[in-house]
């Protein structure tokens, strides 16, 4: 994917970086508001090294390992969509004997595909973080 804003790898660099779609691209409603953060993940070729962005808003944060239950879909994505799978994810959960969704877990949704493909022939998941229950 062309970056919108080209990303520098140095200052004063004048151009910008082009990178490949990255997969997965990731969404998260914030806590209690109507808004939406996005991720993407960064190929792993870059290390600790990735290209620094020209946009200040535009934040680089390592985020640690989790285990996380998945739903995956086709076609596109909207907000009674990520609703009514959440649902059914949280009820699955609730039925096994393994994991359990953690208390503060926020649905997740994963687009793999670039903006143009058919919806079809989309790749889409719903992500919420578990933990294992505990074994008596």
């Amino acid at each position: 994917m062309e970056m919108t804003t080209p990303v520098f790898t140095r200052k004063g660099e004048s151009n910008g970086q082009s990178m490949d779609m990255t997969t997965p691209v990731i969404t998260k409603k914030s806590a209690g508001t109507n808004k939406w953060k996005m991720s993407f993940v960064m190929p792993a070729k870059y290390g600790s090294n990735l290209p620094r962005p020209k946009d200040p808003s535009v934040i680089i944060k390592e985020v640690p390992s989790k285990i996380v239950a998945v739903a995956a879909f086709s076609g596109l994505v909207t907000d009674d969509d990520i609703n009514q799978r959440e649902s059914k994810l949280r009820e699955s959960l609730r039925k096994d004997t393994t994991f359990r969704v953690k208390d503060d877990s926020v649905v997740e949704v994963a687009q793999y595909n670039p903006p143009f493909t058919l919806p079809f022939t989309r790749r889409n998941e719903i992500a919420l973080e578990v933990e294992r229950n505990d074994i008596a």
